[in-house]
């Protein structure tokens, strides 16, 4: 006979597995339908590409005002697009969904630290500590959320 302790901890192990199967294929989903560049998104663009230029955080060169909420978000994309090449359009989805993934990760290793409960209730305080960048992940509109959740 085996050990009972051993059994729980597998079948433990497979329903994190499963229900992080389950997650990814909701975020995939979600990244499918919703995957889009919201307007305001493209001001932190030209912010960004006026600071590589050497222009400084401007919105047009020799105007000093500052005109993105986001000051984080625009120095990483500027960061990005200096270290990668890629533009912010190409690159800001993606670093949502990172940041979405990263939020979900951080919010499932905090309730596995409290433990306590039942691994559904578990789950599903996992889930609530993220539904801020669930509806959609890969929006890049408000950035700052989304970055401010990880």
């Amino acid at each position: 006979m085996g050990d009972p302790r051993r059994a729980r901890q597998g079948a433990a192990n497979t329903g994190i597995s499963s229900s992080g199967r389950t997650m990814g294929g909701l975020l995939a989903w979600l990244a499918h339908v919703a995957w889009f560049l919201c307007d305001d998104a493209f001001i932190s663009f030209r912010y960004a590409r006026n600071l590589l230029e050497g222009h400084g955080l401007v919105f047009n060169p020799g105007e000093y005002v500052e005109g993105y909420s986001n000051f984080l978000w625009t120095l990483e994309l500027a960061l990005l697009w200096a270290l990668s090449g890629l533009r912010p359009e190409q690159v800001a989805p993606w670093l949502s969904v990172a940041c979405t993934v990263g939020t979900i990760t951080a919010a499932a290793l905090r309730t596995e630290h409290l433990g306590g409960g039942s691994a559904v209730l578990q789950r599903i305080e996992a889930g609530s500590h993220s539904s801020t960048t669930l509806p959609p992940p890969t929006s890049t509109f408000p950035p700052e959320t989304i970055l401010a959740t990880v």
